[in-house]
């Protein structure tokens, strides 16, 4: 009886060898389906200044996704702030890096024919 206990054993130790690797393929398996920050062009670039620029200028709602902290935020509101020298951008109470902003665009709610002239 007792050297069926001592197989039983023996049998499931190679197993807790591996408790590690577990952790490792969970691991890699997350950080494999992280997306990867985007690189933007300089043309992207020039355009969403531009954005930036007429959503302060006519107090214009805007959406923007954002990219924070290994994911990708979809963030709506309007433009309280720009701080060029810490770049970063107030949107709504909270502030975003200039860096992180992905692509954004302007609602295009216009009351008026002057509002739709830039």
């Amino acid at each position: 009886m007792l050297k069926n206990l001592d197989r039983g054993l023996i049998k499931w130790l190679p197993f807790d060898a591996l408790t590690g690797f577990k952790q490792a393929v969970y691991e890699l398996k997350n950080k494999r389906l992280k997306p990867s920050k985007p690189i933007l062009s300089e043309d992207q670039l020039a355009i969403m200044n531009y954005q930036i620029s007429t959503a302060l200028k006519f107090q214009k709602s805007i959406s923007t996704y954002i990219y924070k902290d290994d994911s990708i935020l979809y963030v709506t509101g309007s433009i309280q702030k720009l701080d060029m020298v810490k770049r970063q951008l107030k949107v709504d109470n909270y502030w975003y890096p200039l860096d992180a902003i992905l692509s954004l665009e302007i609602s295009s709610e216009f009351h008026s024919y002057e509002d739709m002239v830039y």
